[in-house]
């Protein structure tokens, strides 16, 4: 996963670089001949000039008038050159804008069932490669989840933990095998419905350079006028007291790139901030992909016995490769190579003194000794 985004990334800041190659180039030749011809005449035009001021046909004030106005139009040149500069770097980026809108999804929406409720989700001999890469993420596995309890898939970096949330939730197709919710296979559904069933918080979300009603309430924004249900999942999230001391308005924006005004957060509550919208949505399924990366392990304590706690009578989906909150989960999935290599409850996982066993207690030594 970590090669294909990799050279994902440098595909296209390469594109990206050789783009402005190709700018720069044009615009250097532009200058050029703007900056040269102008140059030329108006030596050429002072040396007629000069010649007609010693014969006595022209006047110095001919001379000073001339150069004016060359001078103008020598100005005017190079600022035609920069805005054919401008529009030049405008039309790159709006050929990356409808690039991107001409992207054809990897996934075929075809279904049209609707979802009521979610009551399992299973995995039978699922295989996966990324695009454009060789190696197999998710190796022919299978598993079933009863999803209206508290489950958690754990394993080392690069298992394939994340892979299978992109799949349950179509930013994929699988290869092979069949994903089924409720025993139906997830293609049979209307995709967006489905998805409006699930909450996810990703490693990799988005803090938008806009209000904090518009960051909190994206998840559901058609009740974004809610103010009363925002300040709740700011609180739920722990990050209502943060906000309120630094502005009183839940118009102010998460950043400052369009007002000096903005709030710039740091790197816990941009997570808080995530998990608050999160929560705003309170689908029937939540799911949390390393939701407390950036929290130190009190507020991470705090925020996951809050979730147990909001979602006592649903679901909830938790991968994480930390493992100091796995006691509050029903079932646990160790994932490791692409295949489940164990699953049970915690205890049931500790008695085996398999990997997970040897996972916990490298972490639980690591927190004994601070390391």
């Amino acid at each position: 996963m970590e090669d294909f985004l990799s050279e994902k990334y440098r595909n296209q800041w390469n594109q990206y670089v050789s783009g402005v190659k190709k700018i720069i180039v044009k615009r250097g030749a532009i200058d050029s001949l703007f900056t040269v011809f102008p140059v030329i005449g108006i030596m050429f035009s002072m040396y007629f000039v000069v010649r007609q001021i010693g014969e006595g046909n022209a006047s110095l004030g001919d001379f000073a008038y001339l150069f004016s106005v060359f001078s103008s139009l020598s100005g005017s040149f190079l600022s035609m050159v920069e805005d054919l500069a401008k529009m030049s770097e405008s039309e790159a980026a709006i050929q990356n804008y409808n690039d991107f809108m001409a992207t054809k999804p990897h996934v075929v929406y075809k279904g049209l069932l609707p979802i009521e409720t979610i009551e399992t989700i299973e995995f039978r001999n699922v295989c996966f490669t990324y695009p454009e890469t060789e190696k197999m993420v998710l190796n022919n596995i299978s598993f079933q989840l009863d999803a209206r309890k508290k489950n958690a898939i754990v394993g080392i970096n690069g298992a394939g933990k994340s892979t299978i949330i992109k799949l349950l939730l179509r930013f994929y197709d699988v290869d092979s095998g069949n994903i089924f919710i409720n025993h139906v296979d997830i293609q049979e559904y209307d995709i967006t419905k489905m998805r409006q069933a699930f909450s996810a918080v990703f490693q990799d979300y988005v803090i938008y350079s806009l209000s904090i009603r518009d960051n909190i309430s994206f998840s559901d924004y058609s009740d974004k006028d809610n103010d009363a249900r925002i300040m709740n999942a700011l609180d739920f999230a722990e990050l209502k007291d943060d906000i309120c001391s630094r502005t009183s308005s839940l118009e102010a924006f998460l950043s400052r790139d369009f007002t000096e005004d903005g709030i710039e957060l740091s790197g816990g509550q941009k997570q808080k901030t995530a998990i608050a919208r999160c929560a705003f949505k309170n689908a029937q399924v939540l799911i949390m992909d390393e939701p407390t990366a950036s929290l130190d392990p009190e507020a991470e304590y705090g925020i996951i016995s809050k979730l147990n706690k909001l979602y006592e009578n649903r679901g909830l989906i938790m991968i994480s490769h930390r493992l100091s909150n796995m006691k509050m989960m029903d079932y646990i999935l160790v994932i490791n190579d692409g295949k489940v290599v164990e699953e049970g409850s915690h205890n049931k996982l500790l008695h085996d003194k398999k990997q997970y066993y040897n996972m916990y207690t490298v972490q639980a030594e690591r927190y004994r000794t601070g390391g």
